[in-house]
């Protein structure tokens, strides 16, 4: 989806629901901003049952160091919810050590594509849920629009594939005033496995909420 349309909000949202079902979350915070507040904003939401995987000074985690640890929490942990934030920011070992300048596209996602392809016996034997997010770009073609940043081609590896993006301004009456209060985002459901392709939803973030 676009940016800030509520993503990592949904994603969270997501993980409260999985952990009323017994869930264990595994949060992988590739892009390093999720925040305290991200966790305590959402009802429900049990921080002593969400791990989070993150770089810290003692260790920069790469691509292959963050899908090491999704495979080993599918491997290990049942049922287990994992949160992959984002796809688009995967960035492999090279591309670190070479630094500014150099040029490897699309590296993290045929990286990501191959953990997939791991992954895909695993996931429904131990009854996980594997959720990614993915940005989209400006389409810098002759016929414009937004694309996924990257590739296409991991859209086949999704059994659901939600797109979002910003729909209009979420406005309400304060002290006779007409102030923003939030925003209305649009869902489109893509592709699913379970059906109903194509179907449309809107829903509202709230700020500060």
């Amino acid at each position: 989806g676009h940016p800030k349309t509520g993503k990592t909000l949904t994603s969270l949202s997501f993980a409260a629901e999985c952990q009323k079902q017994g869930r264990h979350v595994y949060y992988l915070n590739i892009e390093g901003r999720l925040k305290s507040m991200n966790i305590h904003g959402i009802e429900g939401l049990d921080p002593k049952k969400l791990t989070i995987y993150r770089s810290v000074p003692e260790k920069i985690l790469t691509a292959k160091d963050y899908l090491n640890l999704a495979m080993k929490a599918i491997q290990t942990h049942p049922r287990c919810l994992i949160i992959i934030d984002s796809v688009s920011s995967l960035c492999d070992e090279r591309e670190m050590d070479e630094g500014i300048g150099y040029e490897n596209r699309g590296s993290g996602n045929k990286m990501f594509a191959g953990f997939c392809r791991q992954a895909s016996n695993l996931v429904p034997i131990q009854k996980v849920i594997v959720w990614s997010i993915m940005h989209l770009a400006q389409n810098q073609g002759m016929y414009g629009g937004f694309i996924e940043k990257g590739s296409r081609a991991l859209q086949y590896q999704a059994d659901v594939q939600l797109r979002v993006k910003y729909d209009k301004a979420w406005t309400a009456n304060q002290d006779g005033k007409e102030v923003q209060v939030g925003q209305q985002v649009h869902w489109l459901i893509e592709s699913c496995a379970l059906g109903s392709p194509g179907m449309e939803v809107d829903s509202y973030i709230r700020y500060g909420v």
